[in-house]
This record gives C-alpha cells, sequence and structure tokens, in this order.
C-alpha cells in the first residue's frame, strides 16, 4: 500500500506526536488530534481531566492555527468552567456540532497542506495504517484517531 505525504504527516501526527523535528504544522496537528481523540473516546470532561494544561492549550493553539477558531473558543471556555457538568454538556453537545466527524479535521488539515505544505516536516513514508484517513471520506471509528503505539 502507497501511503500518500499527507497521510504520513497524518500518521506522524497520531503516532509519534508530530515526528522528531516536527515544524509547526504538525506540532500543531499532533496537539488537536490528540484532545479530539480523548474527547471522542471519553468525553469533554474526561479529556479536560487526563489532559495536562500544556496538551490542552496546545490543542487550543492547533485548532486556531487550522483555522477551527470555534472550536478553539469552545475548548477555552470549557477549560474555565471549572468542573460545571451542566455547562460541559452544553459544550460537548457543541463539539459534536462543530466536529460532528474526523472529516472536519481532516478537511482543515488538507486545506493547510495544500496551501502550505513547507508547514509541515518533510514526509517519508514508513506507516501503511492512516490514523486519521487523510484523504478518504470514510471515518474510521473515534476511537482508533490517534491512538498508536509511540504515545
Amino acid at each position: 500500500m502507497t501511503v500518500s505525504a499527507a497521510q504520513e504527516i497524518g500518521n506522524r501526527a497520531c503516532l509519534r506526536l508530530g515526528g522528531p523535528a516536527p515544524k509547526p504544522g504538525d506540532i500543531a496537528l499532533a496537539s488537536l488530534i490528540r484532545f479530539h481523540s480523548i474527547n471522542m473516546n471519553g468525553g469533554l470532561e474526561h479529556a479536560l481531566e487526563y489532559l495536562s494544561h500544556e496538551d490542552l492549550h496546545g490543542a487550543v493553539a492547533g485548532f486556531r492555527y487550522f483555522n477551527l477558531d470555534k472550536v478553539a473558543s469552545l475548548l477555552e471556555a470549557a477549560m474555565a468552567c471549572d468542573g460545571d457538568e451542566s455547562r460541559l454538556d452544553v459544550l460537548e453537545a457543541r463539539y459534536g456540532d462543530l466536529v460532528p466527524s474526523d472529516n472536519v479535521l481532516v478537511t482543515a488539515f488538507e486545506e493547510l497542506y495544500t496551501s502550505s505544505p513547507s508547514a509541515f516536516a518533510p514526509s517519508y513514508p514508513s506507516c501503511p495504517q492512516c490514523c486519521l484517513t487523510i484523504g478518504s471520506s470514510d471515518r474510521r471509528g473515534a476511537a482508533s484517531v490517534g491512538q498508536g503505539e509511540g504515545r
């Protein structure tokens, strides 16, 4: 199976946190995928409890980097909730509206990669399985996004 440059970048973000010499796009992609994966696996409250302050701020920056400002603002609001479960439930539902499938993230990545490939480290295809299914409308299970060895 041939892996495209975009797929390798997605794999690197999912499985190797952006790789050994990540560029800004790699770091942003790895950060938003890490948050999205944990959120989809256990919910917003779980993601807020599980991820570090640094991880959460990295996710906010990652969403903004990919022009997903509404998602970034939602995450900032969730971080300011201080465990208010009713507010978190509303924000979690809103996240589902803003990111109804992984394709939202894939499209944001593909658009930026197409316009600014230099924002990402060069690709060296090495992994036959892409965790984000970049370049396809087929959605893999949410639990598989960002879940791989090397974490």
